[in-house]
C-alpha cells in the first residue's frame, strides 16, 4: 500500500470513529431521556398504588369493626341464652334431688347429662351462628354492601337473623380486586 492509501485508510477510519461516536452520543441521550420518563411514570404508578391501598386498608379496618361489634353483641346475648338454660336445667336437678330418695342417684346423673347437653348445644348453636354471621358479613363486605344500619337492626332480634364478619383472606382479596383495577 502506498503512503496516499494509507492517509485515504487512516481519514476514513476517523470519519467511521466520528461517526460512531456521534451515534453512540445519540442513542445514550435517547436511552437517558427515556429512563427519566419511565422513572417518573414508574413514581406516579407507586403513589397511586399506594394511596388504593391506604384507602382499602382504612375501609377494611372500618368494617372489620363494625362487624366485631355487631358480632361480640351477638356473642353475648347467645351466652346469656346458654347462661339461663343451665340455670334452669341446675334447677330442675335440684328440685328432683330434692324430692327423690333412691332415685336421686339416676337423677342426678340424668339430670347432669342433661346439663351438659344443653351446654353444649347452647355452645354449638352460638358457634353456628358466629359461623353463619360471618360468612354473611363476608359476602357483604366483599359486595361492598352499605346497609345503612340494618344489620344494626337484625341484632335487636336476639341474634335470630345471623350477622357475618369478615376473615383476612376476604380483605386481602379485597384489595388485590382494587389493585388489579
Amino acid at each position: 500500500m502506498t503512503h496516499g492509501a494509507a492517509d485515504q485508510v487512516q481519514k476514513g477510519g476517523q470519519k467511521v470513529a466520528e461517526k460512531t461516536e456521534e451515534t453512540t452520543e445519540n442513542v445514550a441521550n435517547r436511552i437517558r431521556e427515556s429512563s427519566e420518563g419511565v422513572g417518573d411514570q414508574i413514581e406516579q404508578g407507586s403513589k397511586q398504588i399506594g394511596e388504593i391501598v391506604e384507602e382499602s386498608g382504612e375501609e377494611a379496618g372500618e368494617m372489620l369493626e363494625e362487624g366485631s361489634e355487631e358480632t361480640g353483641e351477638m356473642i353475648e346475648e347467645s351466652g346469656e341464652e346458654a347462661g339461663e338454660m343451665v340455670e334452669e336445667s341446675g334447677e330442675e336437678t335440684a328440685e328432683t334431688v330434692e324430692g327423690g330418695g333412691d332415685e336421686v342417684g339416676g337423677t342426678v346423673r340424668d339430670g347432669s347429662e342433661e346439663t351438659g347437653e344443653m351446654i353444649e348445644e347452647g355452645g354449638e348453636e352460638v358457634d353456628d351462628m358466629f359461623e353463619e354471621g360471618s360468612e354473611e358479613l363476608g359476602d357483604m363486605f366483599e359486595e361492598g354492601e352499605d346497609d345503612d344500619g340494618d344489620t344494626r337492626e337484625k341484632m335487636g332480634d336476639g341474634g335470630k337473623e345471623p350477622v357475618e364478619t369478615t376473615d383476612e383472606e376476604t380483605i386481602v382479596e379485597r384489595i388485590r380486586q382494587t389493585l388489579s383495577r
